[in-house]
């Protein structure tokens, strides 16, 4: 697969005009949790309580620490509505730091979750609990699968094009894994996202097992 920087940017281009489109037309539709004006570093806001919500960062630029406030918010209300497959409920991401510590937890969460915990157990209802042990399959067919998305990072690395997928998707993951403590709500966000990673990974297994017995032919044939 070779790269053409003509196609590159033609996917990269739109892309960019769509978010563009988006912070420009729909600003104000996208607004629920506001920073106050900046503020000298390290200050702690609270929300009229007792509760600290979000320490102010000085090192970077307000616009974008107010995203990340946002995040934070939404992900603060996914942990109170509660339910069953909480994950990380401990976790409110009140920084820029703690938005950084968390990143290799927020990969791994977006990922491979659910994790084996939620195989198994009682769900909320009946048909919740039988979801748990179809998922648990499928999840456990994604590892597999996953081992040949290794491969395809093998083969395309000189790709750009890969690498703009991989990216785009991983940020939309990331997203997700950041915003919502509920693992159901994850793994069913995520899935226009994942499931790409999932399509190369077993297009690739494929290819490996076709290698694998065109050549024990060849070697019972010799």
């Amino acid at each position: 697969m070779k790269s053409n920087p003509v196609k590159f940017f033609l996917l990269l281009i739109p892309l960019l005009l769509f978010q563009g489109w988006l912070m420009v037309y729909h600003q104000e539709s996208m607004i629920f949790a506001e920073l106050p004006v900046e503020l000298p570093a390290d200050v702690v806001i609270n929300d009229g309580g007792k509760n600290n919500v979000w320490t102010y960062t000085k090192w970077i630029p307000h616009s974008l620490e107010r995203k990340f406030f946002q995040i934070s918010q939404i992900r603060r209300g996914s942990i109170h509505t509660g339910g069953k497959t909480l994950i990380d409920e401990h976790v409110e991401l009140k920084s820029i730091t703690e938005f950084i510590m968390y990143l290799p937890r927020a990969l791994q969460v977006g990922l491979l979750s659910p994790f084996p915990e939620f195989w198994s157990g009682e769900g909320s209802t009946s048909a919740n609990t039988m979801g748990r042990k179809i998922v648990g399959v499928v999840t456990f067919a994604f590892y597999f699968i996953l081992i040949g998305f290794l491969y395809a990072l093998f083969v395309y690395r000189k790709s750009a094009l890969f690498w703009t997928m991989l990216l785009f998707c991983l940020v939309g993951i990331l997203l997700y894994s950041y915003t919502s403590a509920n693992t159901g709500t994850i793994v069913r966000t995520r899935y226009g996202f994942y499931m790409l990673f999932v399509s190369f990974g077993c297009a690739h297994l494929v290819q490996l097992l076709q290698s694998y017995f065109k050549n024990r032919a060849k070697m019972k044939q010799v």
